[in-house]
């Protein structure tokens, strides 16, 4: 029973001895965030010609989001069909261009995405980004 005693009071000295040395307090993280989000590569290639498809996709290096997009995307020429860009409220290192229009032919078209493409942490936007691609030979800008 000594010997049983005398193990309790050592396992007990032991667990305030890790308990005290703790550090109790939440971690600060590290500096703010303030780069924007970088593009890693594009399918197609931005300033594409004789674009025959009908999805483009943007890669980051980070997660992003779209802050309100409807406002700050202009496509010009406008589409008669709106396309469907992804994703919208949850975050992800890529952006899916999926296009629902016939595309003229020998047409330079620009997807101005403004300030909406943000990175997931800090908001930090991608300053003005615009996608372009020609269904002809050369870009008309």
């Amino acid at each position: 029973m000594n010997k049983t005693l005398s193990n309790f009071i050592l396992a007990a000295v032991i667990g305030l001895i890790f308990v005290n040395c703790a550090n109790r307090g939440t971690p600060d993280g590290g500096p703010k965030d303030v780069t924007p989000p970088v593009i890693l590569k594009t399918e197609p290639a931005n300033l594409t010609t004789n674009f025959k498809g009908n999805e483009i996709k943007i890669y980051f290096d980070e997660y992003v989001k779209m802050k309100d997009l409807n406002k700050q995307l202009i496509i010009s020429p406008p589409m008669k069909n709106q396309p469907e860009i992804t994703p919208m409220g949850s975050a992800s290192k890529e952006i899916t261009i999926k296009i629902h229009d016939t595309l003229k032919p020998n047409t330079t078209y620009a997807f101005n995405f403004g300030n909406s493409i943000q990175d997931n942490n800090e908001g930090n936007p991608y300053p003005y980004y615009r996608y372009v691609f020609s269904t002809g030979t050369i870009l008309i800008r």
